[in-house]
Order: structure tokens, then C-alpha cells, then sequence
């Protein structure tokens, strides 16, 4: 969280600066600068970047935590102000996270095995994808607007099965398997973003946003935050 929240301040001082330094560079011609000075702006964004699982999942009563490597992050989402700089906003998300195979079939060996070592672990991806919407608010600095977002929506989560060989103190191999999981929650998530209008209706943007599920059991969470850049389309 505390990441998160250090990209946000970086992402809020990177479009304030550089547009308060585009605007005293246009201060002669006031027309100009009235032009500039637009509206907020509604937008459509496809994005891709990196999504870190920071927390995973305890399921069965074994402890996962953190399960998932970073992974590749890709998202679509419609942002539309409604009265002055507050409207809403829709979001459908996917990212696949490679496993940390030592922690996930080192917890399922703790709780189900003998506690043996683990070796030749094979490697599959976790994944997950959301569909969320809720309030967005967005402040125009001339050619930049900063962006946040109170997100609230469902995620499918699913875990890979995972095989390898459990090697006892005695040197005695034996194959074992995880069994993949899944389950569909309910999750909320704040976002902030940066947009600079780079070419008449068309911006780049950056984006970083903290997904977690609400507790609908002791032994059921994910949290995980993603960096992702992209374009988008202004309207």
C-alpha cells in the first residue's frame, strides 16, 4: 500500500509540474493558454504494464502468501465526468502472474505432507480478471489530467495445479501435486492516473491501482497493485 501510494504522489507531482512549466511557457499569448486550459474530459484507455500479487491466497487452511510472482497486466476502461470533475468509471482487467513455486508448494507441503523439501517444481500462472465500475474524478491541468478512481466490481481468481517431487531428509523422492483453486469475490480498488494529450483527442496515460477482495472468509484474499502505461481516446 504504502508503494502504491508513493506512485500516486509521483504520478500528481509529474502532471502538475510539467503542466504549470507548459503553461508559463504559453503566458504571452493568452489566447493560446485559454485554449489550453480545457475542460475534463472524458476517455476510453487500453493499457498494459505489471501487476504484483502482494498478498495471496490461504486457502484449505494453508498459508500462500505471497504466491504470485509479478506478471504482465492489461486492462480496458471507460471514464466518463458527469457533474463538473466527478463522474464515473468502467474497468474490465487481466493479469497473469507467474508462481512462486518454492512458497505455494512449500505451504501445501507444510499443511497436507511431511514438511519435505521441494524440487523440480513446475511453473504455471496464476491469474485474474475483474470487472469493476464506481465513482472517478478527474482535475485538467491544460494538456495533463490527473485521474482517480473508488472502483467496486467481482474477480475470478484461479490458481495453477502444480507438480513436483517432495525429497525427504533421507533423500527418498516422492511426486506430489497442488491442486489448482479457484474462487469469484467481490473486491474494491483505488486507481490514480496521469493523461497528457499528445495529438488532438488522443492522450497517453499511466496508471496505478490496488485491488483487494473483501474478507468474505478468513482463509480466502488477494491483494495485488499494477503499474500500467497505454493510450487513450478523449472525448
Amino acid at each position: 500500500m504504502r508503494r502504491f501510494l508513493i506512485i500516486i504522489g509521483l504520478l500528481f507531482c509529474i502532471s502538475h509540474c510539467a503542466s504549470a512549466q507548459y503553461a508559463d511557457s504559453t503566458l504571452e499569448d493568452t489566447s493560446f493558454l485559454h485554449q489550453v486550459t480545457i475542460l475534463p474530459t472524458g476517455y476510453v484507455s487500453i493499457s498494459i504494464g505489471q501487476g504484483t500479487e502482494v498478498a495471496g491466497f490461504n486457502g484449505s487452511g494453508y498459508q500462500l502468501s505471497p504466491c504470485g510472482l509479478p506478471g504482465l497486466n492489461a486492462s480496458v476502461s471507460l471514464n466518463k465526468p458527469l457533474v463538473s470533475h466527478a463522474g464515473f468509471s468502467i474497468l474490465v482487467g487481466y493479469c497473469l502472474n507467474n508462481t512462486n513455486t518454492n512458497t505455494y508448494c512449500g505451504g501445501y507441503e507444510q499443511q497436507f505432507g511431511s514438511g519435505e523439501t521441494i524440487t523440480n517444481a513446475s511453473n504455471h500462472d496464476f491469474s485474474e480478471l475483474l470487472f469493476m465500475a464506481g465513482p472517478f474524478f478527474t482535475m485538467p491541468f491544460h494538456r495533463f489530467s490527473f485521474d482517480m478512481k473508488l472502483l467496486f466490481g467481482t474477480m475470478d481468481w484461479n490458481s495453477p495445479t502444480i507438480s513436483y517431487t517432495a525429497v525427504s531428509s533421507s533423500g527418498v523422492q516422492t511426486p506430489e501435486q497442488v491442486p489448482g483453486q479457484g474462487f469469484e469475490c467481490y473486491v474494491y480498488g483505488l486507481g490514480a492516473g496521469a493523461r497528457l494529450r499528445v495529438y488532438k483527442d488522443f492522450a497517453l496515460v499511466a496508471n496505478a491501482d490496488y485491488v483487494r477482495n473483501f474478507s468474505g472468509s478468513t482463509n480466502t484474499f488477494v491483494i495485488f497493485e499494477t503499474v500500467t502505461t497505454g493510450v487513450a481516446y478523449q472525448f
